[in-house]
């Protein structure tokens, strides 16, 4: 479950790559939500990453990439139970 805070940077984050075609800056973000301090989104789009929502790419500027919501997740077939 996100928190409100953590909703608004992924809504920002969504509607930004859907208009621009690639994801914003730190600053951007922050920016757009009124907050001072980039740590603080920084903190936000970690624990997205972490709860699912997204991945972050190393070594890159814009480095948000959003998983898609339509992406399957795969678990594996560990054996057989008699039913």
């Amino acid at each position: 479950m996100l928190i409100c805070s953590q909703h608004n940077t992924l809504s920002f984050i969504r509607e930004y790559k859907t208009l621009n075609g690639y994801a914003p800056s730190f600053s951007e973000i922050a920016n757009s939500l009124g907050i001072k301090s980039r740590g603080v989104v920084h903190r936000y789009v970690h624990a997205l990453a972490d709860i699912g929502y997204n991945n972050q790419i190393p070594g890159r500027q814009r480095n948000i990439q959003l998983r898609n919501e339509s992406e399957s997740v795969t678990i594996p077939f560990l054996g057989l139970i008699a039913a």
